[in-house]
């Protein structure tokens, strides 16, 4: 079991990396101030580019029915969709990728922010017969995992719940950053909710951070 929570590590670590803030570089060139971006429609967002002036630069959209940049760099949401922001400098473009949200439709910025990580709002991996899912449902990232080790093993409810207790905190680390990430880049009362389930996906163990 602990060779397989290991694969589940690994995988929401990449989560990780995707979501949670990067570490400032300390390379002299300059670098723009966000790499990707979700907005809503009709908000605004400054982006900067190092320590030079707005105006110095070149800024355009790569699609202006989803958001337009201003001389200044400012960017305004228009409609739902993505588009790239670039800014040319010195014979040197740098992008920001923008993702528009209507947070008015069934669609939530969770939902959306998986779909743009991931292509799909579920990510799903399957081995030695342990199915992990990630996926957003309301303002809730779920982590999943269908198992038959428990039953395998005739473990008692109280056995079952230690175990799944122990898995919990070999991920908790991991899953309170993704927490961290998702009520940055959408819902300040966003939650990652943990589940085990066994094979007949009867819900064994349930855990929230929020």
């Amino acid at each position: 079991m602990k060779r397989k929570l290991m694969s589940v590590v690994m995988m929401l670590l990449l989560l990780v990396a995707l979501v949670a803030p990067g570490k400032v570089s300390a390379a002299s060139k300059p670098k723009l101030s966000k790499a990707k971006a979700m907005m809503e429609v009709d908000s605004k967002l400054t982006l900067k580019l190092g320590d030079i002036a707005a105006t110095d630069v070149k800024w355009s959209s790569s699609d202006r029915k989803v958001a337009i940049v201003s001389s200044k760099g400012v960017i305004t949401a228009k409609a739902e969709g993505t588009a790239t922001i670039k800014a040319k400098y010195n014979s040197k473009t740098y992008s920001c990728k923008v993702t528009v949200v209507d947070s008015n439709k069934k669609e939530n910025k969770i939902e959306t922010y998986l779909k743009d990580t991931f292509g799909t709002a579920k990510y799903k991996e399957e081995e030695d017969g342990v199915i992990t899912e990630i996926y957003a449902k309301d303002k809730s990232v779920i982590v999943a995992i269908t198992t038959s080790i428990y039953a395998e093993m005739g473990l008692s409810e109280e056995e079952i719940e230690v175990a799944a207790e122990n898995s919990f905190e070999i991920l908790k680390e991991t899953m309170e950053e993704i927490l961290k990430g998702a009520q940055k880049d959408a819902y300040k009362d966003a939650k990652v909710v943990f589940r085990i389930y066994d094979i007949d996906k009867n819900l064994l163990y349930e855990r929230v951070l929020e």
